[in-house]
C-alpha cells in the first residue's frame, strides 16, 4: 500500500505533467458542458456527452474508463423505496457512480465508490432540491429495490461509514459544475433551494475541499509513516493532497482534482482488505455491467456479500483506475 501513496505524492508533488493533464481533462469536461447546455440538454444527455469526453484520458499512470449505460427497459434505472420518516416513497438512488481503484500486479489495493445525483439550474446559480432523494442520499436508510441494480432485493442497508456514498452534482449555465456532499446540501437549504453563494461561503469557512480530518481507515496511519521514514520531503501528519475525504469542489478544476487524487467517495478497500463486501460487490457489478471491466485487467480479496445485484441497469459510470506497476 505505501508504494501506491509515495507514488501518487511524487505524481502530485513533483509531476508537471500529472497537473497539465489533470487541468486538460478539466478544461475539456469544461467545453463539453457547456456545449450540452447550450443545445439544451437535460441531466441524462449532458451527463452521456461527459461519458464519451471522459473515457479513455489519462492522468499518467491514473486512466478514466466512462459509460453512459441503457438499460434494457423503461424501469432500468435504480429505483428503490424507503421510509422518509413514517412515509413510504420511491426515487431513484443516483443517475452516477464514481468509482476510484488503484492496483498493484493487478490486485486492487484501494478503492473508493460515490453515488452522484446530477441537477440543472432552476435558476441562475440555484438548485431545487426534491426531499425525498436528498432524505435517501443523507441518510442512506434501509430500502428495498425496485428495479436497475437493486433489482427486487429487500432490506438493503449501504455502509457509509463517513458518510460520502450520496452526493450532488450541480450543473451551471456556464458549463461548470459543483460538486457537493448531501450533507453538505442538506445543511445548506433554504425553502427546498440551495445557492451557489451559500455553498461557497461555507467552503471559506470551513475548508470543506481540503482534508481536514482523517478520513480513512486507521492503519494507513502505518502506511504514511513508512512514506515519511522514507522520504524526507513528506512532512509528518502533513495536511495531504490525497486520499482524502473531499465534501465539496466548486468547480470541475477541483472536481477532477480531488478525484484523480482519490479524495471522492467511500472507502470499500483498504491495504487490499475488504472494508465493505456490499460495496466492493455494488462496485464490481457497476464495473462488469458498464462493460468496463474488459478495458483493464484486476482481481479483489474474496468478500463474504451474498447479495446479488442485477447487472441490468441505466446509469452513468465512472471509473478512475491507477496503476501502480509490478514494483
Amino acid at each position: 500500500m505505501h508504494h501506491f501513496i509515495d507514488s501518487l505524492l511524487r505524481e502530485v508533488f513533483y509531476n508537471s505533467g500529472f497537473r497539465l493533464k489533470q487541468n486538460a481533462i478539466a478544461q475539456s469536461a469544461y467545453d463539453t458542458l457547456t456545449a450540452s447546455y447550450n443545445r439544451g440538454d437535460n441531466e441524462v444527455a449532458m451527463v452521456t456527452r461527459l461519458c464519451d469526453d471522459l473515457h479513455g484520458k489519462d492522468c499518467g499512470k491514473a486512466k478514466i474508463y466512462a459509460k453512459k449505460v441503457h438499460g434494457n427497459s423503461s424501469s432500468s434505472g435504480s429505483m428503490v423505496t424507503f421510509y422518509n420518516g413514517s412515509r413510504k416513497t420511491m426515487r431513484e438512488l443516483a443517475d452516477m457512480v464514481i468509482i476510484s481503484m488503484a492496483t498493484h500486479k493487478a490486485k486492487v489495493i484501494f478503492e473508493k465508490i460515490a453515488f452522484v445525483q446530477n441537477k440543472k439550474e432552476t435558476a441562475k446559480e440555484k438548485w431545487k432540491i426534491d426531499q425525498d432523494q436528498l432524505y435517501l442520499l443523507h441518510n442512506l436508510p434501509t430500502f428495498d429495490g425496485v428495479s436497475g441494480i437493486f433489482g427486487k432485493q429487500k432490506d438493503i442497508a449501504l455502509p457509509n461509514a463517513f458518510g460520502r456514498l450520496g452526493n450532488y452534482g450541480l450543473f451551471i449555465a456556464n458549463g461548470d459544475m459543483v460538486f457537493a456532499n448531501a450533507a453538505i446540501i442538506n445543511a445548506l437549504q433554504n425553502k427546498e433551494t440551495v445557492s451557489l453563494d451559500s455553498i461557497r461561503k461555507e467552503t471559506t469557512k470551513n475548508k470543506r475541499n481540503s482534508l481536514g480530518h482523517f478520513p480513512f481507515d486507521p492503519m494507513l496511519m502505518e502506511e504514511f509513516y513508512h512514506c515519511n521514514k522514507h522520504s524526507y520531503w513528506m512532512p509528518l501528519f502533513a495536511e495531504l493532497p490525497i486520499l482524502g475525504n473531499c465534501e465539496i469542489a466548486l468547480n470541475l478544476y477541483q472536481f477532477i482534482r480531488n478525484w484523480t487524487q482519490f479524495n471522492i467517495g467511500e472507502t470499500t478497500i483498504c491495504r487490499g482488505r475488504v472494508i465493505s463486501g456490499e460495496l466492493v460487490s455494488l462496485a464490481d457489478t457497476f464495473i462488469k455491467g458498464s462493460g468496463i471491466r474488459k478495458d483493464f485487467d484486476y482481481y479483489r480479496a474474496e468478500t463474504n456479500d451474498r447479495n446479488e445485484w442485477n447487472i441490468e441497469f441505466d446509469g452513468a459510470v465512472f471509473v478512475l483506475h491507477y496503476d501502480v506497476g509490478n514494483d
